[in-house]
């Protein structure tokens, strides 16, 4: 009885990875998943990014050592920086982003409200490597 209640487990285990890997197949062979950047993800695709993203950043943030008060200088010339590559699609104080950016997906964050979900640590690795 024994033996009998470990194959069939196997064959189980067996028999839902091959549907597994047969869905997998069909999805991405006929092309069932829209990509549109128009339209949103499906709620579970969405969450699976969303989760991998915070684990893996969350994983890799090493701890940073903040400079005590940066200079007038360095905030300015991480402001340029920030008006040059970032606020187009992110907006910035004062300043929404640019509206072909509000047709993207996932939507750019405004960094304001999103860096209060992250560590400081977290934030870095973030600037520091982007994300996709």
């Amino acid at each position: 009885m024994t033996k009998k209640f470990g194959a069939g487990i196997a064959l189980g285990i067996v028999g839902t990875t091959l549907v597994a890997i047969i869905v997998w197949v069909t999805v991405v062979y006929t092309g069932a998943y829209n990509v549109a950047a128009s339209d949103q993800h499906a709620d579970a695709v969405r969450w699976t990014l969303d989760t991998t993203m915070h684990r893996s950043v969350a994983r890799r943030a090493g701890r940073v050592e903040l400079p005590e008060g940066p200079s007038k200088s360095l905030l300015a010339e991480g402001a340029g920086h920030y008006a040059e590559s970032c606020a187009y699609c992110h907006g910035a104080p004062g300043q929404r982003a640019s509206e072909w950016s509000r047709g993207m997906r996932p939507q750019p964050p405004h960094l304001a409200e999103a860096a209060k979900e992250w560590s400081v640590d977290e934030i870095h690795w973030i600037v520091t490597n982007a994300s996709r």
